[in-house]
């Protein structure tokens, strides 16, 4: 009997803490905290765990196309960097490099949560998007 009733209320409680806190819901200032040239465990222990991580090459190599199409319709000097480093990301992904994707959700009172990610090479925070 007791057994049961220790078990019920470590039940009641995991369900209670896993509904406190959504994963990978962060504020602007905690993405704001993120740079380039950190490690996914880094990145972790800044602002939690994301919300969704991949390694899939054809799902990351899909986001990265559509990313670099958008870039390039635009002709500006302070996107030639970014633009450097998506394709990098692709190179690396045509080599089969470690490459993942780290996504978030900046949570707005005023508006839409915004989704938002992290590439990281080889373990190294490389675009912030």
């Amino acid at each position: 009997m007791k057994k049961g009733l220790l078990l019920s209320a470590l039940l009641m409680l995991t369900l209670l803490l896993a509904a406190c806190g959504e994963s990978g819901v962060i504020t602007e200032d905690d993405w704001e905290s993120i740079s380039t040239d950190i490690s996914s465990k880094e990145i972790i222990n800044r602002i939690g765990e994301p919300s969704s991580e991949t390694t899939n090459r054809n799902q990351i190599s899909g986001d990265l196309e559509g990313y670099s199409s958008i870039l390039n319709n635009f002709d500006s000097e302070k996107l030639d960097t970014e633009k450097i480093v998506v394709a990098t990301l692709l190179e690396a992904l045509s080599e089969k490099k470690n490459v993942k994707k780290m996504s978030y959700k900046i949570k707005s009172d005023n508006e839409e949560d915004k989704e938002v990610d992290v590439y990281l090479l080889n373990d190294s925070s490389v675009l912030i998007k």
